[in-house]
């Protein structure tokens, strides 16, 4: 075990936790704590309900895609809980972990399995959350690329903000293009994207190098127009990133009582989607300093946007806790099975 890497990982995420406090803390006291309760506090018990309702959907249409993808595989009837569970541990983790959306795939691999046994392939799953986060990618890349127009179009920026924003965008794309290129033309893109990410020397690597093939198998019968699956999957994509739009519009409106209109709501879920780019869990601080500063450039106010970001971190809160319980849950029960000898209690 190389515990110099282990202590420089856990350094780096300690690191920038305590960074991402001192930015979430420095907002706070910039904008003011009295007027961000006001703002807040304006909020009533039936818009809190439609955000929760939106939330709802936004869990279900993902888990239904992912749902659809596992039936691609044959891997027989899926009860709803035995996908729900997995996804939210998913979800939990990859919201709390300093990278864009990643890191809570392993949880979500391993405790499907234990619900399903051997009556699966370890790689078919693996396949599936790929393409699952391949079109979450996708579908999110899409949206920065038409925020980034806007915001260029409608509002001057500084260079250096500009040329941080096109570098990230031309390097997603690049990344993005460059898979569905490969996946299309069968080539391996996952083993190349381990080559280029540093990864095929990790021991996580070479756990399932042997099963890159079977992966890859599984991506390339996907990736077809004569896929039945395909067109749903892009579908689901489309519900439900439509789902947060959604939810992003009426938490504007709820908290500033302004209607920005499309452009606004898409240039400020960009943001979004790019702050979490930076090396921050959850992007705690980042988030909430960004959407004060887009809120005054929009003409909404630092306190609208920073109740605007509070509320939209309280509603994702909600699956985080559940996906941390299922985490909890799994791990107590993984304990219980080992102290009696492998007999599952």
């Amino acid at each position: 075990m190389n515990y110099s890497k282990i202590a420089k990982k856990n350094f780096f995420s300690v690191f920038s936790a305590v960074i991402g406090i001192v930015l979430f803390i420095g907002v706070i006291k910039k904008v003011g704590f009295k007027e961000l309760l006001s703002v807040i506090g304006q909020l009533s018990l039936w818009q809190l309900f439609f955000l929760i309702i939106l939330l709802v959907l936004f869990v279900f249409v993902s888990v239904c895609r992912w749902r659809l993808l596992l039936s691609m595989i044959n891997s027989g009837q899926v009860s709803w809980l035995n996908s729900l569970k997995p996804w939210l541990s998913d979800f939990a983790f990859s919201y709390l972990s300093p990278a864009p959306s990643f890191g809570g795939e392993p949880l979500r691999l391993r405790i499907f399995k234990e619900s399903k046994g051997d009556k699966v392939s370890w790689a078919q799953v693996a396949a599936t959350i790929f393409i699952d986060k391949i079109f979450d990618a996708t579908a999110n890349l899409i949206i920065v690329i038409l925020g980034v127009i806007m915001l260029f179009w409608q509002h001057a920026l500084s260079f250096p903000l500009r040329m941080m924003i096109i570098i990230i965008v031309t390097l997603s794309l690049a990344v993005i293009g460059a898979g569905y290129y490969r996946m299309i033309r069968r080539q391996g893109f996952i083993s190349t994207l381990a080559k280029l990410f540093h990864l095929s020397k990790s021991q996580l690597w070479q756990k399932i190098a042997g099963h890159v093939d079977e992966m890859e198998q599984v991506v390339h019968r996907f990736f077809s127009f004569k896929n039945p699956f395909f067109l749903p999957v892009i579908f689901l994509t489309i519900l439900r990133m439509a789902s947060v739009v959604a939810r992003v519009y009426l938490v504007i409106l709820f908290v500033s009582n302004q209607q920005i209109g499309l452009i606004g709501v898409v240039i400020i879920l960009s943001s979004t989607f790019l702050i979490y780019f930076l090396p921050f869990p959850g992007g705690l601080g980042g988030f909430e300093s960004s959407q004060a500063f887009l809120f005054v450039l929009l003409g909404l106010g630092a306190q609208q946007g920073l109740a605007y970001a509070l509320v939209m971190r309280f509603a994702e809160m909600i699956p985080v806790s559940l996906g941390i319980l299922v985490v909890l849950q799994a791990s107590m029960k993984s304990f219980l099975n080992n102290l009696n000898g492998g007999r599952t209690p």
